[in-house]
């Protein structure tokens, strides 16, 4: 969940990966999104198939400007969901048999992803 992990991550997938790879990101407090916000436009704007998903508030309460949202905003081509619905009608619609979906993030994102998986 750190804009270094995820391009580590990412190329790691993409070198081994035999589809597409897709990547939902969550980011983990508002706090340190916005603190990071120039490094994760930078990690998060190398990727082809973004989908930025709701802040991981923790502790924290909703602050704009550290919000996935805005994070959406300023990655081109990224695309936004606000909650599991969403983010598993864009996946099913879109990934393909042999593409790698990655879910990165530290929040509840983990819940996410085992929900679209066993649908």
């Amino acid at each position: 969940h750190h804009p270094r992990e995820i391009t580590a991550t990412v190329a790691t997938a993409k070198a081994i990966a035999k589809g597409e790879v897709y990547v939902v990101f969550q980011p983990h407090t508002y706090s340190r999104t916005k603190l990071l916000l120039r490094e994760f436009i930078n990690a998060l704007g190398q990727i082809k198939n973004l989908v930025i998903y709701k802040t991981y508030a923790a502790r924290e309460s909703y602050d704009e400007e550290g919000s996935g949202k805005r994070l959406s905003q300023e990655v081109q081509n990224s695309l936004y969901a606000d909650n599991v619905y969403a983010l598993k009608t864009w996946l099913k619609t879109t990934v393909k048999e042999g593409d790698v979906v990655l879910f990165l993030g530290a929040g509840d994102i983990y819940y996410a992803a085992q929900y679209i998986v066993k649908r």
